[in-house]
């Protein structure tokens, strides 16, 4: 059971750091694009600078929470590192525990506003989409930090009581 939890978790990791470069090139053109425009020939697309901006939310929500899947969020590893290795499994499970009840209910937040007719009846200025496709991003990080946090007491509960997993 657990290999097939293991292939689903690389799997979706795979896709979000495929869909973060695909973001990442597409911002770096339409960079590039509007530097060029707006020096070269004094104009510039209208939705450029909003195509950028949601694009940056987008890439943050989903990049941090692969950061925090592959342990490379700032953690106190000065402190951490000073502890015994039972007293900081307990307290990356402590942190963990925290880090998922919080997300979790930021996520269901961000779920009932993002589909708010105020939101999904609201159209950008320069892209002319719903602001939803931009909101959207939050809860889709946020359950990805859901995903990965639960993924984590594979690994976390066997450290900190003793048991190899």
């Amino acid at each position: 059971m657990m290999k097939y939890v293991d292939k689903f978790i690389d799997v979706i990791t795979f896709v979000a750091k495929a869909f973060v470069g695909i973001l990442l090139a597409a911002m770096t053109v339409v960079s590039v694009v509007e530097v060029a425009r707006r020096y070269v020939f004094g104009v510039s697309f209208p939705w450029g600078e909003e195509f950028i901006r949601f694009v940056m939310v987008w890439v943050s929500c989903i990049g941090a929470a692969v950061s925090f899947k592959d342990g490379h969020l700032v953690l106190f590893d000065l402190v951490l590192n000073k502890l015994s290795p039972k007293i900081k499994a307990l307290v990356l499970l402590t942190t963990n525990t925290v880090i998922l009840f919080f997300c979790a209910d930021m996520l269901i937040r961000a779920w009932k506003y993002t589909f708010t007719r105020s939101v999904l009846t609201q159209i950008t200025l320069g892209l002319k989409i719903s602001m939803a496709i931009p909101y959207f991003a939050i809860p889709t990080g946020l359950a990805l930090f859901v995903i990965y946090a639960l993924y984590n007491y594979k690994t976390l509960i066997p450290a900190a009581f003793g048991k190899r997993g």
